[in-house]
């Protein structure tokens, strides 16, 4: 491993020397530390999760005991190493967030900027933001990262003896089977540890080699997905030695990718980043915000259980949590359009009788029409 940078923390490598000191350190005793070291394979509920036919995810969800050392861990040895890291790692990081990550491919141009506000045209002008982007997935992240690499981070990386490097390995990891049936160890998916310990070993091994070999791209990873933006609109031949570039990095420093998942975004196209259109500025999908607009103004005319087929949600207050997280998200995103969805949303739970239009005068014999009002709807029938 050919780390980017050295991480020392004073106190740590100071302080923890062994079992004892490692226990005392964490706040409990020696035997505890040996105990869930030596039985944690045994101490995870583990699940099958299909979010999509043929994308099925292995979950480890620790018991109490190994859960409190968890937390321990993360806090007192994890998220100060995790402070260190560049901006580049943007998942499981306080006051990081996928805005940050869109925001770094995000190209800056004063034409735009000025052309991109209320009332105003666009400009036809050489935009620096019509670079090519592609997206590469990792395949199996978290239990690709195996024990032998953490053991390392922490023994080259961080300077702790083998002693302490080995058993910090064995306490973040576990056994596993792979798709051959052969006995593999790395750090389960659903650990309070795994996305930090996983984006440690990562910088090392992958994202620093990345950097440096391919310094033309930008680039940041969101976990086990990696974006690449490139300042000029590269023809596709180019765009293809970039991609099997990285594939070479990717595969020396020992992950795979997942080839159904490579994306690759040209200035014609919209460009989406972790769900975030990064064309001219950041923006919200117009998909989504047409979908949660047609929930809104639908929910004002008819109440929100009419919507509930529509949104696949069981309740009227599973409907309430998921408004309320879209209008959240959007809001950090473009708070324009939020803030008209929010009008909107407030309208709607009002009730369709609030927002029932003024009735229209009953017709006087002879008129040629009749007025009726059905479920908040008015209806003018010619006679």
């Amino acid at each position: 491993m050919a780390p980017r940078t050295t991480i020392s923390i004073d106190r740590l490598s100071a302080t923890v020397t062994g079992d004892d000191t490692l226990a005392a350190y964490l706040g409990c005793s020696t035997r505890t530390l040996w105990h869930v070291a030596m039985k944690r394979h045994e101490m995870y509920e583990k699940f099958i999760l299909t979010a999509m036919p043929g994308a099925a995810r292995r979950v480890f969800v620790p018991n109490g005991l190994l859960r409190a050392l968890q937390a321990k861990l993360r806090a007192k040895i994890l998220t100060p190493l995790s402070r260190k890291l560049g901006p580049h790692v943007t998942a499981h990081r306080a006051g990081k967030s996928t805005l940050d990550a869109a925001a770094l491919h995000l190209r800056a141009c004063a034409v735009c900027d000025a052309t991109t506000l209320p009332n105003t045209n666009p400009v036809k002008h050489d935009c620096p933001r019509r670079g090519v982007k592609f997206r590469l997935e990792l395949k199996d992240f978290f239990l690709s990262t195996r024990r032998s690499w953490v053991c390392q981070y922490f023994h080259e990386v961080v300077g702790l003896n083998e002693c302490v490097s080995r058993l910090l390995g064995q306490l973040l990891t576990t056994g596993f089977r792979d798709s051959r049936r052969e006995k593999r160890n790395g750090v389960p998916q659903g650990a309070l540890t795994s996305g930090e310990i996983c984006n440690l070993v990562a910088d090392c091994r992958l994202d620093g080699p990345l950097i440096e070999g391919m310094p033309e791209w930008r680039y940041t990873r969101h976990e086990d997905s990696l974006y690449f933006s490139h300042d000029a609109a590269l023809p596709s031949v180019e765009v293809k030695k970039a991609i099997q570039s990285a594939k070479g990095f990717i595969k020396a420093a020992g992950y795979r990718v997942s080839w159904k998942q490579l994306q690759v975004h040209h200035w014609s196209r919209p460009q989406r980043l972790l769900g975030i259109n990064i064309n001219r500025k950041l923006n919200i999908p117009a998909n989504e915000y047409r979908q949660l607009h047609h929930v809104l103004y639908h929910a004002k005319k008819r109440g929100f259980e009419a919507q509930l087929k529509f949104t696949k949600t069981a309740t009227v207050a599973a409907l309430h949590a998921w408004i309320d997280g879209k209008l959240n998200y959007f809001g950090r995103v473009a708070p324009e359009k939020a803030a008209k969805l929010q009008r909107l949303y407030e309208a709607a739970k009002l009730g369709p009788e609030a927002n029932v239009h003024a009735t229209a005068p009953e017709a006087s014999p002879g008129a040629g029409y009749a007025v009726d009002q059905r479920g908040g709807e008015l209806y003018v029938i010619c006679t």
